[in-house]
């Protein structure tokens, strides 16, 4: 019986030297279970998606090393793994094959997505020809996660050509209700070729980019036989005779919730930050976001600034020590009553004739917008507004990767 591990890990974009050693982590611990191939998801050697490190040839070459050290860490065991491959000045999207200590075969992505988030016909070169590859007397298939979603696509033609199953690395984004449509796709594949298909999804929060994980395999029937736990690192043990079992429920709120959580903490954690210092107002949005945070980083790195002026009522300041206390975060007052009376005060000829309304309330927001809170001997901080939750909107790239001098 052929067995399977399926090392769904959380990989970060630049770090080439820590994503290895997560990765040769992953295949001791395969090892320790009699594991006959290990498989990684796209592009583990850099992360996903590693967009302009990859126009700088020293990340180019770091990825190579990389791969080199993973090679060497594959005896009497077999490794996929995504990194990026070069040829003839050219790069690609690619999977390599590995057996004891050998590199076996590459199999090159074939259709590169340049839509939403993706934008990889900026950077890679497309495949030419979809192979199978002979491991232990099984004929095996590999493609990358776009070649899956494409009707009449790589997996039809390694299913022609006699492999004997399919491997999918991806690096598949999360959104509210992917996971069935995924499964659907996956079930249409293995039925429609009559294969058995392994899928390994990246899990982990990336800038504004959230990979759930949830790897799958399915045998030639479309069943599903094994699956990766949702917004977690996983190393899934299976082979592909199993029988089917039912996937796991989805309910919508708790995805939601489960992304938002690994999406904080990843952003915080690949970021290099140590806190996070958040503005509470008393009402219900800034109270959510201090409770992601405090679930995601824990009550120790979690500040909170209650910013009240004139205007604020009493009943709002109290809220906000009491979501302190409840949450157990450190809560501290800043007053911007003199910063709100040196607006008003240079703003009177403007208003001059009108009444009091929203405007000067809008005007101590973005004072305490622009208010820099600092502490004495204080680690590194970030500011979470509820709006930074919103994991469509384009945050700066993790960038752990650092030219040699």
């Amino acid at each position: 019986m052929y067995k399977l591990a399926l090392a769904q890990i959380n990989a970060t974009v630049g770090d080439t030297g820590g994503n290895t050693e997560k990765v040769i982590e992953y295949i001791k611990k395969a090892k320790s279970k009699d594991v006959d191939l290990v498989i990684f998801p796209e592009l583990t050697t850099t992360g996903y998606p590693p967009k302009d490190l990859l126009l700088k040839p020293s990340f180019i070459k770091a990825n190579k090393e990389a791969l080199e050290k993973v090679i060497s860490e594959t005896k009497d065991i077999a490794v996929i793994i995504g990194f990026v491959d070069e040829l003839s000045e050219n790069i690609y999207n690619a999977a390599a094959l590995i057996q004891n200590r050998r590199l076996i075969g590459i199999q090159h992505k074939t259709h590169l997505p340049n839509y939403d988030v993706f934008d990889e016909k900026r950077y890679f070169k497309p495949a030419t020809e979809s192979s199978i590859f002979n491991l232990n007397g099984l004929k095996l298939g590999i493609n990358i996660c776009e070649d899956i979603w494409v009707d009449n696509g790589p997996t039809g033609i390694q299913a022609k050509l006699g492999a004997d199953f399919i491997v999918n690395i991806s690096a598949s984004p999360f959104y509210a209700g992917k996971s069935k449509e995924r499964r659907g796709l996956i079930a249409k594949r293995a039925k429609e070729n009559n294969i058995p298909i392994v899928y390994v999804n990246l899990v982990g929060g990336q800038d504004d980019l959230v990979f759930d994980g949830r790897s799958y395999v399915f045998n030639k029937e479309g069943a599903l036989i094994a699956e990766g736990k949702p917004f977690e690192e996983d190393l899934v043990i299976t082979n592909l005779d199993g029988t089917g079992i039912i996937p796991e429920g989805e309910d919508p709120v708790r995805e939601i919730y489960g992304a938002l959580r690994i999406g904080i903490r990843d952003y915080v954690r690949k970021n290099g930050f140590e806190k996070v210092i958040i503005g509470l107002s008393g009402g219900i949005d800034s109270a959510l976001t201090a409770a992601l945070a405090t679930e995601a980083l824990s009550a120790q790195n979690v500040v909170g600034v209650s910013m009240p002026s004139a205007i604020s009522s009493q009943s709002s300041k109290a809220d906000a020590k009491k979501l302190a206390d409840n949450l157990g975060i450190e809560y501290r007052v800043v007053p911007i009553i003199d910063a709100v009376n040196a607006y008003t005060a240079m703003l009177s000829d403007e208003f001059k004739g009108t009444e009091p309304d929203v405007t000067e309330e809008n005007i101590q927001a973005r004072i305490r917008g622009n208010n820099e809170y600092k502490r004495q001997q204080a680690p590194i901080g970030i500011k979470i507004t509820p709006k930074a939750f919103g994991f469509g909107r384009r945050m700066p790239i993790t960038n752990r990767y650092k030219e040699k001098s």
